[in-house]
């Protein structure tokens, strides 16, 4: 076979490559990874922060039962704050009419920082006849 003149040879006859084409596959991996690197980054940068808080204590009911004649109330405390908390202390109230009818209260050794954690108190009183609410009244620093 003879080339032709002015031709190339055998370079005309290999196909002709246009700019490289990306994948979609390969751009949404790379996209994923961005996300997820601009994430960790954000992450570390809200806790490097947040450490100076201090904690912030909410205590709710979650449900009660009745074991043996006495009313269990179930509740729940979380600590939204930067700081953990140590021998925090949880009132919980039965009260009508806005008396208070009955107090119980549960000293829990650590809530952590972004956490929750679970509790009981007993009562004598129904309380599904009367207000129930949960306080954290006190923490130390541990």
């Amino acid at each position: 076979m003879r080339n032709e003149p002015g031709s190339r040879g055998d370079a005309d006859r290999r196909p002709e490559r246009g700019p490289q084409q990306v994948p979609p596959l390969e751009w949404a991996t790379a996209l994923l990874g961005l996300a997820m690197m601009v994430g960790s980054i954000g992450l570390i940068l809200y806790d490097a922060f947040d450490q100076d808080t201090p904690p912030k204590l909410q205590a709710h009911a979650e449900r009660h039962s009745t074991i043996d004649g006495r009313h269990l109330v179930e509740f729940v405390v979380t600590n939204d704050g930067g700081a953990t908390a140590a021998r925090v202390t949880v009132e919980g109230t039965l009260g009508k009419a806005g008396t208070a009818v009955e107090t119980a209260s549960v000293t829990f050794d650590y809530v952590p920082a972004h956490s929750r954690t679970r509790g009981g108190m007993l009562f004598d009183h129904d309380p599904g006849t009367h207000d129930v609410t949960f306080e954290a009244k006190s923490y130390t620093e541990p």
